[in-house]
């Protein structure tokens, strides 16, 4: 048995390399497949400033590209577009806005694939285990990273919550900046591939603050990848450093109004260093759900006042973590390119500067998960055929026991994690248990136990609504929000509602 392949067009120089086509289809299949189930689900949260009522994604005019301040696409032109592209389509109506969600994350996992591939090819695998002419080798190891990325449980948050397409819009610039800088090297388009990468830079800037890493993490990837001197290929690659560079003043020219300054930054009770050390549990805790994805919510609530010996063990082990990769990167950089891109990746969000508003989110982790995918994905096909050495015969011939082997492991691995992701996806339909999940792992979040009420209230629920946002009284009295919800819940209970 071997894995499927396909034949592409002769290369110059009379090569012909493999393509990819049955890794396309499977993933686009995969990705449709696992969240169809939520076109149906309703705007929840967020949704309701950023969409229902958000005037500029009404407008057919450039007004569409200035979402009202402080709300999620306030300085991201670009997600406010794809906002108001849905909202011209069709409305209110959920459906579309679901496809497209479901549509970008598909793509994400394409562009992955695209990357890791191309990076096998050219002898970028770990200690040059797979021959360049290994190319179902590369296909199997860049379509397992890929599809492991596409159906983890983590990414359920940016698929089935309309407005966390923030992440996702980015994270496929991102992704195809990187792929556009790749496919520049030693191309003939050399300078066409440069321009696409520098204007995918561009719009990913324009979606999110996050994209700010982009342009370091291409220099990196250079630099780990590199089939030549590093002086060479520095002086080759200097235009497109210098135009990656120069998006950074997309990103100061959207940010310096302070968009969202009610939420992110200093003074706002949270200091950096508070927020650091809710960090350094935040981003291991991150880690122990990439591994054993449980206890994922909606809400993980505000930040808290830790001490130094409370925060000590976990902020050792992020630590020990981080030397572990920088290590790695410095003596094999083609493993630890991926492993560093994790902690890259998430920095803009979870370091010194604070989000006083959410100390964690599922969809922080969105894209830096793609660097432990393709490691899971390199060092899994390493081993199974490692351990098949002694064997020779089939295992020897093409590696293809070693394929099928890793297929069949990879199959069983992804089948565990969709399930898991389906019953997640599948709660974004039910907003109550969504908040319900929220307030019983952080009984005192205020935010939590509102929404949760609203949520309620929407389905005639008087009665326990009111509970809850009593609750959520006592512990905020100063939110105007909750004692709005407070005096309308009041008020249904006085017209004898349910």
């Amino acid at each position: 048995m071997k894995p499927p392949e396909c034949i592409e067009r002769s290369r110059p120089g009379g090569q012909r390399r493999r393509c990819g086509v049955w890794p396309v289809l499977l993933l686009a299949a995969a990705g449709l497949g696992l969240y169809w189930h939520t076109l149906s689900a309703p705007f929840i949260f967020d949704d309701a400033v950023a969409i229902v009522n958000n005037p500029s994604i009404r407008e057919a005019n450039p007004g569409v590209l200035a979402a009202p301040r402080n709300t999620p696409t306030a300085g991201r032109p670009v997600v406010n577009a794809t906002l108001a592209f849905n909202y011209a389509l069709g409305g209110f109506d959920v459906t579309g806005y679901h496809a497209l969600n479901i549509a970008i994350h598909v793509c994400c996992a394409l562009v992955l694939f695209g990357i890791v591939r191309r990076t096998l090819e050219m002898g970028g695998t770990a200690e040059q285990a797979f021959a360049s002419s290994a190319v179902p080798r590369h296909n199997l190891i860049a379509f397992g990273a890929a599809l492991l990325w596409l159906v983890h449980p983590l990414q359920s948050e940016c698929v089935s919550y309309v407005t966390q397409r923030t992440e996702s819009v980015m994270a496929l610039f991102f992704l195809l900046t990187l792929y556009a800088a790749i496919r520049a090297l030693g191309s003939n388009r050399s300078r066409w591939w440069s321009a696409a990468a520098i204007v995918a830079c561009g719009l990913g800037m324009a979606s999110k603050e996050s994209m700010v890493t982009a342009p370091l993490l291409v220099v990196g990837y250079d630099w780990a990848y590199r089939v030549k001197p590093w002086r060479q290929v520095l002086a080759s690659r200097r235009g497109l450093y210098a135009g990656l560079a120069a998006t950074w003043i997309v990103l100061l020219g959207l940010s310096v109004t302070g968009p969202r300054s009610e939420t992110v930054g200093f003074g706002h009770g949270v200091t950096a260093w508070q927020y650091g050390l809710n960090q350094c549990v935040v981003v291991v805790e991150y880690l122990g759900r990439v591994m054993w994805p449980d206890g994922l919510l909606l809400d993980y609530g505000f930040p808290r006042s830790l001490g130094v010996a409370e925060a000590a063990p976990w902020a050792l082990a992020l630590l020990g973590l981080i030397g572990l990769s920088i290590v790695l990167l410095l003596r094999r950089p083609k493993l630890g390119y991926p492993a560093a891109w994790f902690f890259v990746v998430l920095a803009p969000t979870s370091s010194v500067v604070p989000i006083a508003t959410e100390v964690a989110a599922d969809r922080r982790v969105y894209l830096a998960l793609a660097g432990l995918t393709v490691l899971a994905a390199v060092a899994g096909y390493a081993m199974i055929e490692a351990a098949g050495q002694h064997l020779g015969g089939h295992w020897q011939r093409g590696g293809r026991l070693a394929g099928v082997t890793s297929l069949i492991m990879l199959i069983v691995v992804a089948a565990s994690l969709s399930t898991v992701s389906w019953r997640r996806a599948a709660m974004y339909r039910e907003p109550v248990t969504l908040w319900e999940q929220s307030v019983e792992a952080h009984p005192r979040n205020h935010r939590a136990l509102t929404n949760l009420a609203v949520a309620l209230t929407a389905e005639g629920r008087y009665i326990e609504a009111t509970v809850h946002i009593l609750r959520a009284a006592a512990l905020n009295p100063g939110s105007t929000i909750t004692t709005d919800n407070v005096a309308a819940l009041l008020a249904a209970g006085a017209r004898g509602d349910r």
